[in-house]
């Protein structure tokens, strides 16, 4: 489903979704969100946030996000991590072999630990990195002005 930056079907904005059900416009690395957890809970919980805005008769706040790291499991021992600029664009950083799976382990289990926090404390489910504004930050030619278009 295509979506705005509020997580709102573009053709029945009365819908909602989240990963990996929706198209996102283009953030600053110039293509939709990658499918992946670490869109998945961040998105969930800001579809909730719409969801709640809506019902409030406020208007819903847009999505922001940012890339941390691209993590890949090898197995049960091994991985590889590429960490990224939050455009979601590789670094020269990469963790590899066991502390790679062990790295990605954790995520995976933080995964997990959140919702049960989140349930507890409703409102911690934070995510910290935001899409860049900067011109530098956004690579040669993009402004801030194209995460605000939708896919065609």
């Amino acid at each position: 489903m295509v979506v705005d930056r509020k997580l709102r079907s573009i053709s029945h904005p009365e819908i909602l979704a989240a990963r990996d059900g929706a198209v996102t416009p283009p953030f600053s690395a110039g293509a939709p969100l990658r499918m992946c957890c670490l869109v998945a809970m961040p998105s969930g919980a800001h579809a909730a946030e719409t969801l709640i805005a809506q019902l409030k008769d406020r208007e819903p706040e847009d999505l922001h996000f940012g890339h941390l790291h691209q993590p890949i499991s090898l197995g049960r021992r091994a991985g590889l991590i590429q960490f990224v600029d939050r455009a979601d664009r590789p670094k020269d950083s990469i963790l590899t072999g066991r502390r790679a799976a062990i790295y990605k382990e954790l995520i995976t289990a933080g995964g997990l630990q959140s919702i049960k926090l989140e349930r507890r404390l409703p409102g911690s489910t934070k995510w910290p990195f935001k899409e860049p504004t900067t011109p530098s930050l956004l690579g040669p030619g993009r402004s801030s002005a194209t995460a605000d278009t939708a896919p065609r």
